[in-house]
């Protein structure tokens, strides 16, 4: 399904001609996915623009499809948020599924970030709005499973809008991640671990800090925790590896941004931090210069993190202090 963000058209849009749909005057696509397609549209009787997303060839979308679009009208309408898109209504006329969003101009953080066109600072507030607009979900007991940079738009105010709720289920529901054999539903890179070994009932609100970090992260670096041009790497990396230090990739990431990001990419949930809003809170220590509440990991958890992330040269190294142990003993 396409992200449910709505920006203003992309270079290459085809024109095309207004036409009538429902109560809405459709006036331009503004965005196409595999599933979906999404409009530019001015809602008739009201006299107010408005984002209308359906679903492709809805006559022949399958129940999936049909669940999904609808179980992102449900979440994203159980909350008011200045940083979630508005949602005001869903139907079905003449066989055609579509949702009826606030429509917002401005970019995906996708797209700024891939353009350089934002600094690390304005970065770092822009995902701490996102962090208290998802603890708001977490308080409606929704999950949002599908946090990436492209799933958040940024209006020409500055303001960061968490959109895109295909994935969302709510505590109680958990479920199967699989809409095929073996297939997880998710972007690589973003994935937290639990949900990459397909423990979909295990999601909690960790999960979604764990999104959270790896969108900074990437917001920071440039690259995603476990960047490789294969999906099916990326996951595997991400299960069997510690993300890169970002200060190993680029040394002028303060260490407090470095600490936050790490802690929030734990391998366990229990190490992350336990809500949105605790992330929130250290980012915005961060930005007024107050110290961050988060602690560099301890010695020995340092020590595992960093075999982990180098196997071969850890286990070269263990060879070398066992030889060298023996010639001492024999020395003796």
């Amino acid at each position: 399904m396409l992200p449910a963000f709505f920006m203003s058209p992309a270079p290459g849009t085809v024109p095309m001609e207004s036409f009538e749909f429902g109560r809405y005057e459709i006036l331009e696509e503004v965005g196409r996915g595999a599933m979906g397609v999404v409009y530019r549209a001015r809602q008739i009787d009201l006299d107010r623009p408005v984002a209308i997303k359906m679903i492709l060839a809805s006559h022949l979308a399958t129940r999936e499809q049909v669940e999904r679009l609808h179980r992102e009208a449900q979440a994203a309408a159980r909350v008011s948020h200045v940083n979630v898109v508005g949602i005001f209504e869903t139907g079905v006329p003449n066989g055609q599924h579509y949702i009826a969003m606030e429509f917002v101009e401005g970019r995906s953080f996708d797209e700024l970030l891939d353009n350089r066109a934002i600094d690390l600072r304005e970065s770092v507030r822009i995902v701490a709005d996102v962090a208290g607009a998802v603890q708001s979900l977490h308080e409606q007991g929704i999950l949002h499973r599908d946090l990436k940079p492209s799933n958040i738009l940024v209006a020409d105010d500055g303001r960061p809008l968490v959109t895109d709720f295909g994935l969302a289920r709510t505590y109680q529901e958990g479920g199967n991640d699989s809409f095929g054999s073996g297939m997880i539903v998710g972007t690589p890179g973003y994935l937290a671990p639990e949900i990459v070994r397909g423990r979909s009932k295990m999601a909690s609100r960790q999960t979604d800090v764990y999104g959270l970090g790896a969108i900074l992260y990437k917001a920071v670096t440039g690259e995603t925790p476990f960047a490789d041009s294969s999906p099916i790497q990326t996951l595997l990396k991400s299960l069997e590896q510690e993300p890169r230090s970002p200060r190993s990739i680029d040394p002028n990431i303060p260490i407090e941004i470095e600490t936050v990001i790490l802690k929030c990419l734990e391998r366990q949930p229990e190490r992350r931090y336990p809500t949105a809003a605790a992330l929130a809170s250290d980012l915005q220590r961060w930005l007024t210069g107050e110290p961050i509440e988060a602690l560099p990991p301890a010695g020995l958890h340092r020590l595992r993190m960093w075999v982990r992330r180098h196997p071969e040269l850890s286990a070269r190294l263990l060879a070398f202090a066992a030889v060298v142990a023996v010639l001492s003993a024999l020395a003796i």
